[in-house]
């Protein structure tokens, strides 16, 4: 399941709604994300690692926010040596699209 912005009637996202996506329209869409990743990933290799070093930078902010300015350092430390010292560079796992249901425009979904 997915959740994705309601648009507007100039398809323009409406701030703070969403819609549920499920099914084979969820399976749609976590494919089309994880091959638009890849390709540019394969384009652009450059833009790729500054887009990743800036989700690690991210990572870390919001690792701060969760824990605090004070605990922070000393659970950062425990990361590091139970992860190693590039815990905050563990690549996100591949997105999986499981199929939920039997894409309608198969012969098995008509």
């Amino acid at each position: 399941m997915l959740w994705r912005a309601r648009l507007d009637d100039a398809l323009q996202p409406i701030p703070d709604q969403w819609l549920l996506t499920q099914g084979y329209d969820s399976r749609h869409l976590c494919e089309l994300s994880r091959d638009w990743e890849r390709e540019f990933e394969r384009r652009s290799p450059e833009l790729w690692r500054e887009l990743e070093r800036q989700r690690e930078r991210d990572l870390e902010r919001d690792m701060e926010r969760t824990f605090g300015p004070e605990r922070w350092p000393e659970v950062r430390r425990d990361l590091e040596r139970k992860l190693g010292r590039e815990f905050l560079r563990i690549p996100p796992p591949s997105l999986l699209c499981l199929p939920h249901t039997i894409d309608p425009n198969t012969p098995k979904g008509k």
